[in-house]
């Protein structure tokens, strides 16, 4: 976007503790459980999201959960303008009829438990940075669904270790979802694997500090 910085600029990308996001056994649930960790912003796209679950359903499957933790700016039970967007999902969940397959949950500190307890990690947002989430979920050898947008294709191959979609189409959204649900457990575990390893090779805090080191001496 701004050739004219090229030589100026150096990306060095987060990092992850690979000690605490670490799974050591991959053991994933009999249902499949997807998990959207995301504030209701209009960049996290959670209007696509259910009607890419409506989607599915209308198609038969119905197989699967989606469990969605994110601050949805309610304090104290007072709803300010900034929690419109959560009320108009739950509003479309219920037009949709799709409440059985969609939960949502007050945001959480600990999400470690979180990510050890589904089966892959889903994320749709319209524009992302480098997301932590998705790097906290790789080194947690979880399967990566995400948009293919910005720097998410760093961490997420096609059909290695996830599935990208378009995020402004509920039918890629559902389709990248359908392929994942249709996944045998076997290849579950070797996505889950190929996570890992991705988060080892880009994610490590060695390879962090080992960048700043290079640039500070170049």
């Amino acid at each position: 976007h701004a050739p004219w910085l090229a030589g100026k600029t150096h990306a060095i990308v987060n990092c992850v503790n690979l000690d605490y996001f670490s799974r050591q056994q991959l053991e994933f649930p009999s249902l499949t459980k997807f998990l959207v960790l995301a504030r209701f912003r209009p960049v996290k796209n959670p209007l696509n999201v259910v009607r890419a679950v409506e989607i599915l359903v209308r198609e038969g499957i119905s197989d699967f959960v989606l469990n969605w933790y994110g601050n949805a700016f309610i304090e104290n039970g007072v709803r300010k303008k900034t929690s419109d967007l959560f009320f108009k999902t739950v509003e479309l969940r219920k037009q949709l009829n799709v409440q059985p397959f969609i939960k949502f949950h007050k945001p959480r500190t600990d999400v470690r438990p979180l990510y050890h307890s589904h089966s892959a990690l889903l994320l749709a947002t319209n524009f992302e940075g480098f997301s932590n989430v998705l790097g906290e979920g790789a080194a947690s050898s979880l399967p990566l669904l995400a948009s293919d947008v910005c720097d998410n294709p760093v961490l997420v191959k096609e059909g290695k270790n996830g599935f990208l979609f378009d995020a402004k189409s509920p039918e890629s959204i559902a389709g990248a979802m359908r392929k994942f649900i249709e996944t045998d457990r076997a290849k579950r575990i070797e996505m889950g694997l190929h996570s890992r390893s991705i988060a080892e090779d880009l994610l490590s805090p060695e390879r962090f500090v080992a960048e700043y080191k290079k640039l500070i001496d170049k």
